[in-house]
């Protein structure tokens, strides 16, 4: 069986995080990105499981995708977990070099509330970074929650990855697959 609690994003996120279903706080909409409106975003008073978690002794991560506010009160810092890689937004370009701006797909990725200089492909350092934070905490108890923003737009794969399903003819399928 499989059971999901809303049809996409971000109210998803809120119903795993807070294990409530999200229409019971008014979470049903994908928030939009607004890093300086205090009120979008998942609501204070919502207690995650990484506070929870925190409380009971666990060091808690996020690595990748938050999608729950982007303004400092919504921050997962601000919500219980103890270390951040990732972004803010509800989908990121893939490649480092189109991290250049400040709209929601181009920001720099960032480690706690610091930007950080990634050079590798976005599914790449988020599964880096994940393998690194079960490494440093593995003598303790953690909560580890991974978000990788595949498959969001936009489709973007590394050549030698889309190499190996040259077979699809359609370009679209093959980035998709790759």
């Amino acid at each position: 069986h499989g059971y999901v609690s809303h049809s996409f994003c971000s109210p998803t996120r809120a119903g795993l995080l807070t294990g409530r279903y999200q229409q019971r706080f008014g979470h049903e909409m994908n928030p939009p990105y607004a890093p300086d409106n205090p009120a979008i975003g998942l609501p204070t008073n919502e207690v995650t499981i990484a506070a929870i978690l925190r409380a009971r002794g666990y060091v808690s991560g996020l690595v990748g995708k938050w999608h729950l506010g982007a303004a400092p009160p919504f921050h997962p810092l601000a919500r219980g977990f103890d270390e951040v890689f990732g972004f803010l937004g509800g989908g990121h370009h893939y490649f480092p070099e189109k991290w250049t701006g400040e709209t929601e797909y181009t920001t720099p990725l960032i480690r706690n509330r610091q930007p950080v200089e990634e050079r590798e492909y976005l599914t790449r350092a988020l599964g880096r970074e994940a393998a690194a934070f079960v490494e440093r905490h593995r003598a303790r108890p953690f909560f580890l929650y991974l978000a990788f923003n595949a498959p969001h737009t936009p489709m973007q794969a590394p050549a030698e990855v889309e190499e190996r399903f040259r077979a699809i003819s359609n370009p679209t399928r093959r980035t998709y697959a790759a």
